[in-house]
């Protein structure tokens, strides 16, 4: 099942490396990935389409996502 995690994070440096690190212990399989700076406000739009059949998995990486300073908000659009 395909699932779109949309998060809102500050435009700071390291912010996607994070992310993708925390995709990688979380084994999760990325189809696709994009971030766009949101106009004027030093914040950014990251989506991700994941691939998995397991909702464990994404429930805790959102949990965990969500813990990181840089993130002003995550949510499974799906």
């Amino acid at each position: 099942m395909k699932r779109n995690i949309i998060a809102i994070v500050t435009t700071n440096s390291g912010v996607l490396g994070r992310i993708g690190n925390l995709l990688s212990r979380a084994q999760l399989d990325v189809d696709g990935l994009t971030m766009q700076k949101l106009p004027g406000k030093g914040m950014s739009d990251i989506s991700m389409l994941i691939d998995t059949d397991d909702a464990h998995k994404v429930d805790h990486f959102i949990k965990q996502m969500d813990r990181f300073v840089d993130v002003i908000s995550v949510a499974d659009m799906t």
